[in-house]
């Protein structure tokens, strides 16, 4: 490959690179491409005691093809005392050959310093316990102190670390006291420290939280009453300690009150002294509570008419009442007695009160049917009933369970033949009952009573009466057959 050198310039060029950049600039391509460097920051050193010099070191700033280094001021090594500004200066390889002026640039300090032994000055350290307060209960705390600063006789200093900066949040969980450093340092390594605690301390200024206050109570007493037993609940409560106690004023011994009104005052109180106060009351009143009395209530009535009778009358007695006052008013009635339809059901109510407003109440029914079912019997004898009598002996007393009938509207005996307990003669006697009810559907029970003359009588003693008719009344009413 041809070279040359150029004397005054001490270069040597190879003849090929002339031949590249006149083809580069024949084509219109720039000589001058620009990198960013990256440059080294300004730096302090300390020389060792009684040396006028020290070793600096830094990482010289990188560059790559087609840039070339072309001027530097100082080498990384041995520097003496003194500030020195250094440099570097850099173009393109083929700008460099035709002598094209520096594309980039790079400078900083270097600050070569006399031994030092002083460390920096702490300012505004921060007194130790610093004392914080915080709510009992609360598990987290965020903390704020005015920050140290520091000074050097370098003029230089830098906190290089800290274990906790003011705004830090504490958890307050485990140890109350907390140890926080700050550390300061120069350009020679010396170092100077804050030291202090925060203590935290747990205060308590929470009152109880009374959750439910009692609502006042009244409690009615009859007239000729002194004084009651009320019972009435505490307040629930909730302190953040946990603990309180109670006191109450007045202190009422098994809840009993006189007649009138008692103010009752709950004052909580927690460890701390924080105290919360309820007050509720108790009145008592005499009044009269007792109701009228009613006198009669009708019971549940039930009218049956005859097929195609459309109506009833239907009448009851009218109820009535009295009151310990003297003075009683008919309040309500809801229907009055009168005539009604067949198929009517209704509830009739009177409303009874007192001068006090105490209040009774008289419910009954009132029922309107077609009515032609006859009462229905139950218990009657129909096998019969046999007594017997001794030999000598002509007539026996006879008892027996009399039947009864049932039906919607009434079933009443009408007609009765004979009696439980009247004397029946030897032979064979018919008892008869007949019921009606109040639409005169009428049904009857038939049964025979016979007295049997036997040696022994199994069923008494002999009777030596003479045979009379029954004293009683038969017939209590006709009956249509």
């Amino acid at each position: 490959m041809n070279r040359f050198k150029d004397k005054s310039a001490g270069k040597i060029f190879n003849i090929m690179d002339f031949a590249v950049v006149f083809l580069l600039l024949f084509e219109g391509v720039s000589l001058v491409d620009t990198q960013t460097v990256l440059c080294p920051e300004d730096l302090v050193v300390a020389a060792q005691p009684g040396k006028a010099y020290a070793d600096v070191e830094w990482r010289e700033p990188s560059i790559s093809a087609p840039q070339i280094l072309t001027y530097k001021s100082h080498c990384p090594g041995r520097l003496p005392l003194g500030t020195m500004d250094v440099s570097y200066e850099y173009s393109e390889y083929f700008a460099s050959l035709m002598d094209v002026s520096v594309i980039g640039s790079c400078s900083f300090t270097v600050n070569v310093m006399a031994a030092d032994s002083e460390p920096p000055v702490v300012r505004d350290c921060p007194s130790s316990p610093q004392s914080r307060t915080f709510e009992a209960g609360i598990g987290n705390l965020v903390v704020t102190w005015t920050e140290p600063s520091a000074t050097d006789n370098s003029g230089q200093v830098e906190l290089v670390e800290s274990t906790a900066r003011s705004g830090k949040e504490f958890y307050l969980g485990g140890s109350k006291r907390f140890p926080v450093t700050y550390t300061f340092q120069d350009p020679t390594g010396n170092r100077a420290y804050c030291y202090f605690e925060i203590e935290f301390k747990a205060v308590d200024t929470t009152p109880p939280n009374i959750m439910r206050c009692p609502d006042p109570l009244v409690q009615e007493v009859p007239l000729d009453v002194t004084g009651a037993f009320v019972p009435w609940s505490f307040p629930s409560v909730t302190d953040n300690s946990g603990q309180f106690t109670l006191t109450t004023d007045p202190v009422v011994p098994d809840n009993f009150f006189s007649l009138g009104t008692h103010q009752i005052t709950f004052n909580f109180t927690d460890p701390s002294g924080n105290y919360a106060i309820c007050v509720t009351s108790v009145q008592v009143v005499a009044r009269d509570l007792t109701p009228p009395e009613i006198i009669h209530c009708p019971s549940s009535i039930v009218i049956g008419v005859p097929p195609g009778v459309g109506t009833a009358e239907v009448d009851w007695l009218q109820p009535e009442a009295t009151d310990d006052s003297g003075t009683v008013l008919l309040e309500f009635q809801s229907s009055p007695p009168g005539i009604y339809d067949v198929d009517t059901t209704l509830e009739v109510i009177y409303v009874f009160r007192d001068l006090a407003s105490n209040e009774a109440v008289c419910r009954f029914s009132v029922r309107v049917i077609e009515d032609e079912v006859p009462p229905t019997i139950f218990g009657c004898p129909t096998e019969g009933i046999e007594r017997f009598i001794n030999s000598g002996q002509i007539e026996k007393e006879v008892f027996w369970e009399e039947p009864f009938g049932l039906d919607e509207t009434s079933a009443e005996i009408v007609y009765q033949s004979h009696y439980p307990g009247d004397v029946f003669i030897q032979g064979n006697t018919t008892v008869e009952y007949i019921f009606e009810d109040s639409t005169d559907n009428s049904a009857s029970c038939t049964f025979n009573v016979i007295v049997t003359v036997t040696e022994n009588d199994p069923l008494g003693t002999p009777s030596y009466r003479s045979f009379s008719s029954p004293t009683r009344p038969c017939n209590i009413k006709s009956t249509r057959r």
